[in-house]
């Protein structure tokens, strides 16, 4: 820190200050990319809606330092995208648990999918235990080749 603060500064703010609108942005876009593949149109809706206010809420927060600041009009607009963006959360996420509710078919698919997933990760899970078998036997009979 003392021999370069200008690289410090840097790195902090990229690290720091930048993760939570990236975040915000990565966790709205999560939601908006899983509507897409949804076939069902009112619950693609409500998860794109969802992640519209995860964007708008993690972005804005970031403007919460500039309210208390002297200079106050960068964070009253970024302020006021609070209660839109808690609306549209409560009401993506609401509204798609209900419509997931009431549709039989989708909750099959869903289950499915999910089962697919863990049968998926069993599978790497199972090859990652024989990879470690292999490495096993092969270091312990390189130990005992020399025995041999």
């Amino acid at each position: 820190m003392s021999d370069d603060p200008v690289f410090f500064n840097v790195v902090y703010i990229i690290m720091v200050d930048a993760s939570r609108p990236i975040g915000g942005i990565l966790f709205g876009l999560a939601f908006i990319l899983v509507a897409r593949k949804l076939q069902n149109q009112e619950i693609k809706e409500y998860l794109i809606l969802t992640g519209i206010g995860f964007l708008l809420l993690l972005i804005s927060y970031e403007g919460q330092v500039l309210i208390t600041a002297p200079f106050p009009p960068l964070g009253l607009p970024s302020g006021s995208f609070f209660g839109l963006a808690s609306y549209l959360i409560f009401i993506g996420l609401y509204s798609s648990a209900v419509s997931i509710s009431q549709d039989s078919k989708l909750r099959a698919s869903i289950r499915k999918s999910v089962a697919s997933e863990v049968r998926f990760i069993g599978n790497i899970g199972e090859a990652e235990m024989d990879r470690r078998i292999v490495n096993k036997v092969f270091s312990t009979s390189k130990k005992l080749a020399g025995i041999l």
